[in-house]
């Protein structure tokens, strides 16, 4: 088990915008100060064994609450917050900047010595085959973007805990 308390993670954060943490905060059960989430590896990790990411914080807390942004909104930032988190973990990538619109994904990432693209997908699907599809169809947009960047793809369901994430470079995509 892989365990993160999120206060000291979230400090450390150069992309840690209050949006993209305070939508986090209202997809995870506040009140119990901890959450699971079973981090699923493919693409070039395709060996990889899952892992149990345990976040935990203090319940007794305020967060700034997500007010008139829209429930597909909250999902969608809350999933991009759990991105920088898994980006950072395992990768010990870090995610630089916001992508623009025909890139075809979210967030440019500065990993090793080079940048790679990062496609990110939030929902509230509670079945596996959906999940695997959006997943699929995550993966499809990011290996269309215009650069041929190789990138990740990281697709949370908040109603299984479950996060997909996988690397994907452009000559390896036929194996997808």
């Amino acid at each position: 088990m892989d365990d993160i308390w999120l206060p000291d993670f979230l400090d450390a954060q150069p992309l840690g915008s209050a949006a993209l943490w305070s939508c986090l905060a209202e997809r995870l059960p506040w009140s119990t100060g901890a959450a699971e989430f079973q981090v699923e590896f493919s693409g070039a990790w395709q060996q990889e064994p899952a892992q149990v990411l345990r976040l935990t914080w203090d319940n007794q807390a305020t967060y700034p609450h997500a007010r008139g942004v829209p429930e597909r909104t909250v999902t969608e930032l809350g999933a991009c917050a759990l991105a920088v988190l898994v980006c950072a973990r395992y990768l010990e990538a870090s995610i630089e900047r916001l992508a623009t619109d025909g890139d075809r994904f979210d967030y440019w990432v500065w990993w090793g010595d080079q940048w790679f693209g990062l496609e990110v997908s939030g929902t509230q699907l509670a079945s596996r085959a959906e999940l695997h599809q959006r997943h699929r169809e995550k993966i499809e947009q990011l290996a269309s973007n215009p650069y041929a960047l190789a990138g990740c793809v990281v697709v949370v369901s908040f109603t299984t805990r479950t996060i997909l994430f996988s690397a994907h470079f452009p000559e390896e995509e036929e194996n997808v």
